[in-house]
């Protein structure tokens, strides 16, 4: 009985922290600094629930849902997707250096997209220094989160 209770707690939280990683980008259009940190967050919070087979879905769903305010971040999508993947595979083993890795493939990229002319400048300093902040803090909230839902 404990485990089927703890199977659908389980389920429920993967289901409820799916819908606001597809709500998030959608609803939350304010500061970057507040969208990107809860979507870091959501990203490592549903990685640690799930198998690695569903993380590039996960992974493509933030960039996807803003695509549709933001047009210009079609261009970057697939990046986007990439960065986030690479974000939670590597943040299994150390999170600076999983936010290190997303900062640059998003930053190097959009940087060829901004030369080429397929993205404006605001694009592209979006994908700079506030990468690392908003990663940094969706990677502490994570942490914060788990340490204290262990110690329970």
């Amino acid at each position: 009985m404990i485990a089927a209770i703890t199977s659908v707690r389980t389920i429920s939280q993967k289901y409820l922290l799916l819908s606001l990683l597809l709500i998030v980008p959608l609803f939350l259009t304010g500061p970057q600094i507040i969208t990107g940190s809860i979507v870091n967050f959501l990203l490592l919070s549903i990685s640690n629930k799930t198998n690695k087979n569903s993380w590039l879905l996960i992974s493509a769903i933030p960039s996807l849902m803003a695509t549709v305010f933001t047009p210009y971040l079609f261009y970057l999508w697939p990046i986007i997707t990439i960065a986030n993947y690479s974000f939670i595979t590597i943040a299994k083993k150390n999170i600076i250096l999983a936010i290190t890795v997303k900062s640059i493939i998003l930053f190097l990229c959009a940087s060829i997209l901004f030369k080429l002319n397929l993205i404006p400048s605001i694009i592209l300093i979006s994908m700079g220094t506030i990468q690392i902040i908003t990663a940094s803090i969706g990677s502490i909230g994570f942490l914060t989160y788990e340490r204290i839902t262990k110690a329970k």
